[in-house]
């Protein structure tokens, strides 16, 4: 077997050996829980984790992390 065909996945199919990945943006939503204030007049936010992002291979599903992109500074 030749070198540049060697992966970390083993399931990476042919049509990715030969035309490359075909990578999809994936997020993983964390749960948002709603709970009462010390007042019982209004609800705070508490999520369980950040949003996390990847992308993954629609064929052999291997997946590579993403960074999110900074905002671009504004001139002022």
């Amino acid at each position: 077997m030749r070198a540049c065909y060697r992966t970390k996945s083993s399931t990476m199919n042919l049509f990715c050996r030969l035309f490359g990945h075909t990578w999809v943006p994936q997020a993983d939503n964390p749960k948002i829980r709603w709970t009462a204030a010390e007042n019982m007049s209004e609800m705070q936010m508490v999520t369980e984790a950040e949003v996390r992002l990847w992308e993954q291979c629609a064929r052999c599903k291997e997946r590579r992390d993403v960074r999110p992109r900074e905002r671009a500074r504004q001139a002022s």
